[in-house]
């Protein structure tokens, strides 16, 4: 946990305000307001990862600093390595492995989840 919490503020130092993540009291809030375990009952590990949300205009990188964006997922499987994982944008993850997720949007100002959903990877065909 130490060593975590070391990491976290050595990689946000280095970033400038710009394109530093959300702070770690706010993802606090968004992860007491996901209930969790709704989509995956009491299992463990997850992955959690959570960003604010961006998106392209022609050469232009445009990010909404009033929503983040959440993303978790049971570990373990393939390249889903467990923790809790802050960025300032988040890139899509290929993955063909058989999992459980929940993704969606939490609007700061509103103080919910305001889309989202359980989801899994390899649905029943």
């Amino acid at each position: 946990m130490l060593l975590t919490a070391l990491w976290l503020a050595s990689s946000l130092a280095a970033k400038p305000d710009t394109q530093r993540p959300p702070p770690l009291d706010l993802i606090r809030k968004v992860e007491k307001s996901l209930k969790l375990e709704k989509c995956f009952g009491r299992r463990e590990p997850l992955r959690r990862e959570y960003s604010y949300i961006g998106w392209t205009e022609g050469m232009k990188q445009r990010v909404d600093r009033t929503k983040i964006e959440f993303w978790v997922a049971e570990a373990g499987k393939g390249a889903r390595k467990p923790g809790l994982f802050l960025s300032f944008l988040r890139l899509p993850t290929l993955d063909d492995n058989d999992f459980r997720f929940t993704t969606g949007v939490y609007d700061i100002a509103k103080g919910r989840v305001v889309s989202g959903g359980c989801f899994s990877n390899n649905p029943p065909r």
